[in-house]
């Protein structure tokens, strides 16, 4: 697994995987689960073809010609929120991108149980659902972002850890660039390695222990809640940054974007089954997520006959008690 090359000397490297080798899906999702683990973040070459790029800039052209109100973000960052919605190509080849669905569900399907229902016990396991999707433009002048981690939005908090277990995150981000991101036009900075730390431990000093993640149009920085992150500041004269924010968490979670309200309700009903479902138009189990008692993909699509979703609870046997233990 390749690593980034860092122009701040002396400093870790963050690892690498190319869509583009003729490895298969499963053995380079593989792949960056282990970038995952050990450093917090991966760079994912070629997630995108610069078609596709184009037309989700193409998608977002009408909606950078004003700056929205938005005081999260400094006067020199351009946001484009609701994507989704708003970019068929994004929902389909970005949020609902094979390799990073496959990585969602690896860090974020958590088990619940064994729990009683009647006389039976069983285990139900989480799935996955869009978080916020964003067009984020850097215009030149924009300072750095502060350090921080995605999953405050979630109230997660972990102590320190020697290694990585499956249930330390709550939710992902997916950053993939349409412009070259540069040291010098506000990379993505990352601290590799902090997704393993106290929460309690600071962030480190401006200039010291951050990468920055260098990528080309069409690739991807995927980084876990847990690692701290930001981007840097656009120095430059006349460059402006764009990447695509994709985040997702646990399906039992308040979205971190009102979905329901951030759509257009007509141009979610062109999106495929799936991709409307991962948007949020699904249950949750063992219960949860339902409209007047109903999966709520059938009111989106009320003329489609109903497709249901595949069941996430299964009966704790004897078998199943031999494993866990």
């Amino acid at each position: 697994m390749p690593s980034n090359e860092s122009l701040q000397s002396g400093l870790p490297t963050l690892p690498e995987v190319d869509l583009k080798s003729p490895a298969p899906i499963d053995s380079l999702v593989q792949d960056v689960v282990r970038g995952l683990k050990e450093s917090g973040a991966c760079i994912i070459r070629n997630l995108l073809d610069r078609e596709q790029v184009g037309h989700i800039m193409q998608d977002m052209k009408q909606f950078l010609k004003t700056r929205p109100d938005c005081p999260f973000f400094a006067q020199e960052v351009k946001v484009v929120g609701g994507l989704a919605g708003k970019s068929p190509t994004f929902a389909t080849h970005v949020a609902c991108n094979e390799v990073w669905q496959k990585v969602l569900t690896h860090f974020l399907r958590h088990p619940y149980g064994p729990y009683w229902s009647g006389g039976k016990q069983y285990v139900s396991y989480s799935g996955v659902q869009l978080g916020s999707s964003a067009g984020l433009q850097l215009d030149p002048g924009a300072k750095a972002q502060d350090l921080h981690r995605d999953d405050t939005a979630h109230r997660t908090w972990n102590g320190e850890a020697s290694e990585y277990q499956i249930g330390r995150d709550s939710c992902l981000t997916s950053l993939t660039a349409c412009t070259a991101t540069t040291s010098i036009n506000g990379a993505t900075r990352v601290v590799p390695g902090s997704h393993l730390w106290d929460y309690n431990r600071p962030p480190p000093p401006e200039g010291q222990g951050a990468v920055d993640a260098l990528l080309q149009p069409g690739d991807s920085l995927f980084i876990l809640g847990s690692v701290l992150h930001g981007h840097g500041e656009n120095s430059s004269v006349d460059e402006e940054r764009m990447v695509l924010g994709c985040g997702a968490c646990c399906d039992f979670l308040r979205q971190e974007e009102n979905q329901y309200l951030a759509h257009d309700r007509e141009a979610l009903q062109q999106l495929p089954s799936h991709v409307q479902r991962f948007i949020g138009y699904s249950t949750f189990e063992p219960a949860g997520g339902t409209a007047n008692w109903k999966d709520p993909w059938q009111l989106l699509n009320p003329n489609k006959e109903y497709e249901p979703m595949p069941m996430n609870t299964v009966e704790f046997t004897p078998e199943r008690k031999e494993k866990a233990v």
